[in-house]
């Protein structure tokens, strides 16, 4: 029987998690608008729950802030 090397990707848990969150938020921003994106949709395109988005963010507009942050660095 021959073994197959299946190749390891990198692990998301590399990048801070409370990068991921403003990559995604950035994302559904783009496409839904500020207004029309939750945080439930953020947390649904990344794969964890709402409250692990409030564990980084109290609210949706410091992920706004964050943003606007990324965006004069």
């Amino acid at each position: 029987m021959t073994q197959v090397a299946v190749p390891v990707a990198s692990p998301p848990a590399t990048v801070p998690m409370e990068a991921r969150i403003v990559g995604v938020a950035v994302d559904l921003f783009a496409t839904h608008g500020i207004d029309a994106t939750s945080l439930q949709m953020i947390a649904d395109a990344l794969g964890i729950t709402k409250g692990a988005v409030y564990y980084h963010f109290r609210t949706k507009h410091e992920i706004v802030l964050a943003v606007c942050a990324d965006s004069f660095d």
